[in-house]
């Protein structure tokens, strides 16, 4: 088993409002415990708002977060688009997934958020 650094990453356009269930992060099936939904959220940070693309005149909420899974041999990871379901357009949505130096999470959990 190995320690994985998870970023997702995307632009959304449509019915977003603060604290919506956009995307869940599933491992084999299961959404995770930690980190597994990604919402709109502020977090007293900047404005988030971006274009949506170089040919586009809409503004869209820019999306991001980074985890860390504990993954073994045979397991899977995926998102799941919630929000697009609803008619809403997300935009260069991006999944990495890289070996991070770590041994473990704290507290023996499969998956953590980092939030710096």
């Amino acid at each position: 088993s190995a320690i994985y650094r998870v970023k997702f990453s995307t632009r959304v356009h449509g019915n977003t409002y603060i604290n919506r269930k956009m995307f869940q992060i599933t491992k084999n099936t299961q959404v995770l415990r930690n980190g597994g939904v990604v919402r709109i959220q502020y977090n007293g940070r900047e404005n988030l708002s971006v274009e949506c693309g170089p040919s586009s005149e809409k503004t869209c909420f820019y999306m991001e977060e980074i985890l860390l899974v504990n993954m073994k041999s045979g397991d899977t990871l995926q998102v799941e688009d919630l929000f697009s379901k609803d008619g809403g357009h997300v935009y260069d949505l991006r999944f990495c997934m890289s070996i991070s130096d770590r041994s473990k999470i704290p507290g023996d959990e499969e998956s953590l958020v980092i939030t710096h």
